[in-house]
C-alpha cells in the first residue's frame, strides 16, 4: 500500500512513501470484511469500519448510516484524492463499494460481481474479461492474484510485496491466505501461460 503525504515542506506536491502492510481489515466477530484502497486516510475509515460497525440486526439503511458515521470526523484531503472501500456484510453475504472525497459524505454502490478499485492501470482487464459468475473460489483466487501482481508489475514502486486474500464462503466462514511475492508472481505466470496456451 503506500502513504500520501498531505504536502511536501514548501511544495504543494505530494509525496508517497510505500510501506509493506494489509489492504483487508476483519473485525474481531468476523461478520464484517472491509478492503480499502485510494489516499492514507481509507485505512482509517476500514479499521473505524469493522471495530464499530456491526451489521447484526440492521437493516439496509441503518447499515449505510453506520459506515457513513465511520468516515465522520477523518480528516480530508488537501488533493483530489478518494478513498475506495469494499464492505462485505458476512451475516447477509452482501457487499458495498463506498468512496469518500474530501468532505463529502461517502456515496455506496452494490457489488454484485467483480469490482477493481484503487490505481488504474492495465490490471484492471483481467478481471473485466475472464471473471464468470460461476466461478469457484479457487479460481476466483487466481483471477485475483493475477491482476494484483499485472498491476505490480506496472507500477512496481506502488503494488507488490506479497498478496493477501480472504474469502467469504455461502457459509459465512472467513478464510484468510497469504501468497509471497515469489508464489504470487508464480500464480500469475501459471494464469498468463493459461491464457496463451488456450489462445494458441
Amino acid at each position: 500500500r503506500t502513504r500520501g503525504l498531505r504536502e511536501m515542506v514548501g511544495s504543494r506536491r505530494p509525496s508517497y512513501q510505500p510501506t509493506l502492510g494489509t489492504k483487508i481489515y476483519i473485525s474481531d466477530d468476523r461478520l464484517t470484511v472491509c478492503a480499502f484502497a485510494g489516499g492514507p486516510y481509507s485505512e482509517t475509515i476500514a479499521r473505524r469500519i469493522v471495530t464499530t460497525c456491526a451489521p447484526l440486526g440492521l437493516s439496509e439503511p441503518n447499515w449505510k448510516n453506520a459506515l457513513e458515521d465511520a468516515t465522520k470526523g477523518v480528516t480530508e484531503y488537501s488533493e483530489q484524492i478518494a478513498d475506495e472501500l469494499l464492505v462485505i456484510r458476512v451475516d447477509n453475504l452482501s457487499a458495498l463499494k463506498m468512496v469518500r472525497q474530501q468532505s463529502d459524505d461517502p456515496g455506496f454502490s452494490p457489488v454484485d460481481s467483480h469490482i477493481y478499485s484503487g490505481m488504474e492501470t492495465d490490471a484492471i482487464l483481467i478481471p473485466k474479461l475472464f471473471w464468470r459468475a460461476d466461478m469457484n473460489c479457487h479460481e476466483l483466487k487466481t483471477l485475483a492474484i493475477a491482476s494484483i501482481m499485472q498491476a505490480s508489475i506496472e507500477a512496481p514502486g506502488l503494488v507488490g510485496g506479497g498478496v493477501n486474500i480472504v474469502t467469504v464462503g455461502s457459509d459465512r466462514r472467513v478464510g484468510e491466505c497469504q501468497y509471497s511475492q515469489f508464489e504470487a508472481t508464480a500464480i500469475r505466470d501459471g494464469f498468463v501461460a493459461k491464457v496463451r496456451q488456450s489462445l494458441s
